[in-house]
């Protein structure tokens, strides 16, 4: 992996984040990972360090790892190597991996994984509950801050089916960042989307970056040329 830093300058035009306390840089060592069955490594003694904020883009055709890569940082998948995720620790356990993901990362797919049948408001509810959220106004506020941020404050009590597919990724961003995570993982996020819908998204995680770190995988090399903060 060759390391391309790019400088773009943004606007944050959201600040839900104020409270959040983010980890320290998260450092890959000699990390390694093959399937069973497979002579070729997918991971080849990988040694990155990642900041604690901006939107880092991994960029490349399919196959080359990218998903597998993200899957191994955020807990997700196992490995062989190091990864120190700032708290003077690696080599976790499995189970501690767990735990710590609960408490610091939130995901993103292709997929929205909505309840077409639940409201905008209850899709993203679910996501919390998950997390351990229950507060009933706790839960409110962060629903009604998430959706402001992505723009669907409005549909809040509109069905998850009725939205087009931008807003429904637009519900999945808000129930990620609903937990205000220290780090958001988005393995690409704008797959299902066409190039307006994609773009926003794209400019959503933008603005997020400011206040936490977005680690998102991607085949669109335009627009990640035009959003990253890191490109790999």
């Amino acid at each position: 992996l060759e390391k391309l830093i790019i400088n773009y300058p943004h606007q944050l035009n959201i600040n839900i984040f104020s409270n959040v306390t983010n980890i320290e840089m998260i450092k890959l060592i000699n990390v390694n990972k093959q399937f069973k069955n497979n002579e070729r490594a997918v991971l080849n003694s990988i040694n990155l360090e990642l900041p604690d904020k901006g939107l880092v883009i991994f960029l490349g055709r399919s196959g080359s790892g990218k998903s597998t890569l993200l899957n191994v940082i955020g807990g997700l998948d196992n490995y062989r190597g190091s990864i120190d995720y700032g708290e003077g620790a690696s080599n976790y356990k499995m189970s501690e991996i767990d735990k710590y993901r609960q408490a610091h990362f939130s995901y993103i797919f292709q997929d929205f994984y909505l309840e077409d049948n639940e409201t905008v408001f209850l899709n993203v509810k679910k996501g919390l509950l998950l997390k351990g959220i229950s507060d009933p106004k706790e839960c409110e506020k962060r629903i009604n801050e998430s959706l402001k941020a992505v723009g669907l404050l409005r549909y809040r009590r509109r069905k998850a089916g009725q939205l087009s597919l931008g807003q429904r990724q637009r519900v999945a961003v808000a129930r990620a960042i609903s937990s205000k995570p220290d780090v958001l993982f988005a393995d690409e996020p704008t797959g299902n989307l066409d190039s307006v819908n994609g773009e926003q998204i794209f400019q959503i995680l933008k603005e997020l970056s400011n206040d936490m770190l977005v680690l998102l995988v991607t085949h669109n090399e335009i627009m990640a040329n035009k959003y990253s903060d890191i490109l790999y």
